[in-house]
């Protein structure tokens, strides 16, 4: 069991490299923290203010230019990926594209097709795939 522990080590290193293995080791070590501890949230969520964007206050000849630079083969590659994103197919890990729904359902999971129970912190919902683990968790 052990060394199948340290193959599955190595083979994360080698595929995404060591930052990232330290990244989502200690990621992970947080998730548990919080579900356990739960007073931790308040050290790790922080208060985020977002900036809305007036779309009538973007500057139109700017995105013009920049899609003029563009050949017609990569416009209409950002045009498909936006019209994909409109109707709520959006493309996750670089490759695959999950089906969210128009209007996009947020608390949707397009692999497993099932739904998190929406009044659960983000880090309560389990990340790792088990279907019962998720439904579990949207109890």
């Amino acid at each position: 069991m052990k060394l199948r522990g340290v193959v599955m080590l190595k083979t994360l290193i080698t595929e995404y490299g060591l930052p990232w293995v330290i990244n989502r080791s200690l990621y992970s070590v947080k998730l548990k923290m919080m579900r356990i501890i739960p007073f931790t949230e308040k050290v790790f969520e922080k208060t985020v203010n977002v900036k809305r964007i007036n779309i009538f206050e973007i500057d139109a000849g700017r995105i013009e230019r920049f899609l003029r630079c563009l050949s017609d083969k990569k416009k209409e590659k950002i045009i498909a990926i936006a019209d994909n994103a409109v109707a709520g197919k959006i493309k996750a890990f670089s490759s695959t594209e999950l089906d969210y729904g128009n209007p996009i359902r947020w608390h949707y999971n397009p692999i497993l097709k099932i739904n998190a129970n929406e009044s659960l912190k983000w880090y309560r919902i389990p990340d790792s795939n088990p279907e019962k683990e998720i439904l579990k968790a949207s109890l």
